[in-house]
């Protein structure tokens, strides 16, 4: 009997199985697992190819931003114009045409503010090429803190997206223009000059540098090469001033941060345009041309903007 009892329960067991793969695992879209588990195809949020997206508006705690891609590459329009982080701004358009849509959580809500949505934190819209066009909320984190609350215009609903895509979109102007305060290649730089407390002129020839003022003489090629590194290296840490579309910083404001006598003046120049930057830091002026032309290079004096340099000091 207890034989008898054990082969009915096995059977039992066995058709409670067969059962469960029937009507559930055979109902499953195939390839796919549930949410929980999740091979399965996501729907996205936007239709859209990350190459064919020619223009980001990002808001972030009321700081708008406008992107714009000219001749393929990013540019701020908006608050001001600027070149782009090229990653930042790119990294924006993939994260826009990969975001998966987690769950819907409800259809159509009355109330948005218990998402974080009647005044989202976030904003970001885009257009691209044949007019496709979109702009996603994004509001507050769920309670696991997995997810983040969204919507997007055109659309009723209020769904979750991964809460790590937060870091991408919560970008404010300074996070998104190019820190580089001199956009050039260290290896076009065949001149130096250096005045000021110092006045010092070097001139690259081959793969050697030589002293040309105040006297004829080899350079220290290490030290001279810690100063290109340098001078190509040097970013801002942060916008303290900003001077109007088209105009430039007055002398007051100039003068609250040395500028407008300022110590250190580094500027280069090629064969077709000179540009530089100012600081208060030492009494240095520094010069350099390429030795072969190279794409325009931006500009951080005190006449577009003071900012907060990070460059260490070179004394030669």
């Amino acid at each position: 009997m207890r034989g008898l009892k054990s082969t009915l329960l096995l059977v039992a067991i066995l058709a409670g199985l067969g059962g469960y793969i029937y009507f559930v695992e055979a109902k499953r879209p195939a390839g796919g697992f549930g949410a929980s588990g999740s091979s399965e195809t996501k729907e996205k949020v936007f239709a859209v190819e990350a190459d064919k997206i020619e223009e980001i508006r990002v808001t972030a705690d009321k700081q708008p931003t406008v992107l714009k891609k000219v001749n393929g590459n990013w540019r701020i329009e908006e608050p001001a114009p600027a070149d782009a982080d090229q990653s930042e701004a790119s990294g924006l358009a993939t994260n826009l045409a990969g975001l998966d849509l987690t769950r819907v959580v409800e259809e159509s809500p009355t109330d948005l503010s218990q998402y974080g949505l009647a005044d989202p934190r976030v904003k970001v819209a885009f257009k691209a090429q044949g007019g496709a066009a979109g702009e996603i909320a994004i509001g507050e984190k769920t309670a696991t803190g997995s997810d983040l609350y969204a919507a997007k215009s055109g659309d009723k609903r209020v769904f979750l997206i991964a809460s790590y895509v937060e870091s991408t979109f919560k970008k404010k102007p300074f996070d998104l223009r190019d820190k580089r305060i001199l956009n050039v290649k260290r290896d076009d730089i065949d001149l130096l000059d250096i005045t000021g407390a110092t006045d010092l002129q070097l001139a690259r020839s081959g793969t050697d540098w030589n002293v040309k003022r105040p006297m004829q003489a080899r350079g220290d090629y290490s030290a001279v090469e810690g100063l290109l590194t340098r001078l190509s290296s040097a970013s801002m840490t942060k916008m303290v001033e900003q001077a109007p579309s088209g105009g430039a910083l007055a002398p007051d404001v100039l003068a609250k941060y040395g500028l407008d006598k300022p110590s250190r003046i580094c500027s280069n120049s090629d064969r077709s345009a000179s540009r530089g930057c100012a600081s208060s830091a030492e009494a240095t002026r520094t010069s350099f041309r390429r030795s072969r032309p190279a794409a325009p290079i931006n500009r951080t004096n005190g006449s577009a903007s003071a900012v907060e340099a990070r460059q260490p000091t070179w004394t030669p």
